[in-house]
């Protein structure tokens, strides 16, 4: 993702000092260099990221295509521990510097930190940045767990030259000290969960014929059910059968006294019969119910086994738990990985139940991504005294609410930009 120039100017506050010095006559080159040399000075020397980025403002003023002033920001970013905003020298020195590993590593770190969706582009980037700094524990560390992603799902979706360098990676002779003892730390923790979810399959496997075992109790149970439900049918047919026939001896009319005496004893047969049928009907209606609470008993038994089952059979999953243990960092400066200070932020909880995951496409993904630097990169000008640079959240913020408007940060958009016309 490349970063616009308007991102880095709003980084820090317009120099007054520069301002001065352009409404005097042009300067000599002699003048640009000293002055870039003290910029770059400043910038190294910096004790915060304002500080840091009041001065880049001024370099990039003077040539932002400058080597050392984008490298020298980078560094110091990545050393108060924000390799974030980082990110936006790094883009610059890809295009002027090809061969800055910790450029590279930096946008590798990125990616990564984005999750699996970004995988693939942070292996890239990793993969370049390695071959520029092999012995960079940060990119070593991140590399060698991307080389392990990559493998596990038997991806085929590198380029020509990310290829050749990842035979090398993959191959039997050492590639560096720090990468060789990074991969083997993820090969071992690989074998360690690929043992773990072996263990955990036996567990998912007796869990499965589990529920399988009562789900059969409970089709057997409903199978009982219909035959029971059908005698029962029978029975009532029975009944309105022999009650027609009993009608239909009521209604004769006969006055001959052995057919009447015949036609008495067939009735109460017939009732005998009837009685036998509502005595069969009852005792079927009632065998029905007690099924049918004992079919409840064992659906709700075999549903909660079912779902248990489910459960333990997604959490046995080596990918998965092989992301889960990956560690990133950000690339190293002067053999330091200094801590992100922005993984704090991702870390607050509270104590609302979650919710149920969404599935959220990649190009929403990366509109959020961007969105996100954007509003970050806007909030620098919010509260400055610089006129330029308010201007320049403005339109930041402006850009955020018309062309991110289904992202998460168009409503602190919203507001800080209100906030801002309010303030004028």
């Amino acid at each position: 993702m490349k970063i616009s120039f308007t991102f880095i100017l709003l980084l820090s506050l317009s120099s007054s000092i520069f301002a001065q010095s352009t409404s005097q006559p042009t300067s000599s080159p002699a003048f640009f260099s000293d002055e870039m040399s003290q910029i770059i000075q400043n910038i190294s020397s910096s004790v915060n990221v304002n500080e840091a980025s009041f001065n880049y403002a001024r370099g990039c003023s003077i040539n932002r295509k400058n080597i050392k002033l984008q490298d020298a920001y980078m560094k110091k970013l990545l050393k108060l521990g924000r390799p974030d905003i980082a990110n936006i020298p790094a883009q610059e020195l890809i295009e002027i510097d090809t061969k800055n590993g910790i450029a590279w590593g930096n946008i590798s770190y990125i990616f990564a930190k984005r999750g699996q969706t970004f995988f693939l582009q942070s292996l890239t980037n990793g993969l370049k940045a390695i071959v520029l700094d092999t012995e960079n524990t940060g990119i070593c560390q991140n590399v060698s767990q991307l080389v392990m992603w990559y493998e596990v799902n038997k991806l085929s979706s590198l380029d020509a030259n990310s290829n050749l360098i990842l035979k090398k990676l993959s191959g039997e002779i050492p590639f560096s000290k720090e990468y060789d003892k990074n991969i083997k730390i993820v090969k071992d923790n690989y074998v360690k969960i690929e043992k773990n979810c072996q263990v955990k399959k036996k567990d998912v496997d007796s869990a499965v014929a589990e529920a399988k075992k009562i789900e059969t109790k409970y089709k057997q149970l409903n199978e009982t059910l219909k035959a029971k439900g059908k005698s029962y049918d029978a029975e009532i047919k029975k009944i309105d059968t022999i009650q027609n026939q009993l009608n239909n001896q009521n209604n004769t009319g006969s006055t001959d006294y052995r057919q009447i005496d015949a036609m008495n004893r067939n009735k109460q047969n017939l009732q005998r019969q009837i009685n036998t049928a509502k005595s069969n009907a009852d005792k079927l209606l009632s065998e029905g119910e007690e099924m049918r609470k004992q079919a409840d008993i064992v659906k709700k038994e075999w549903e909660t086994k079912r779902d248990d089952a489910i459960k333990l059979q997604k959490s046995v999953n080596s990918n998965d738990e092989l992301i889960n243990s990956f560690e990133w960092s950000p690339p190293a400066v002067d053999d330091i990985i200094h801590p992100d200070l922005t993984i704090v932020k991702n870390h607050i909880t509270t104590s609302a139940p979650s919710a149920a995951p969404v599935e959220i496409s990649l190009d929403m993904r990366i509109a959020e991504a961007e969105a996100s630097d954007s509003l970050d990169m806007a909030k620098f000008g919010v509260n400055s005294k610089d006129v330029n640079m308010k201007n320049m959240a403005k339109d930041l913020l402006t850009k955020i609410i018309k062309e991110y408007s289904k992202t998460k940060a168009v409503v602190e958009a919203k507001l800080l930009l209100e906030k801002m016309n309010a303030m004028d």
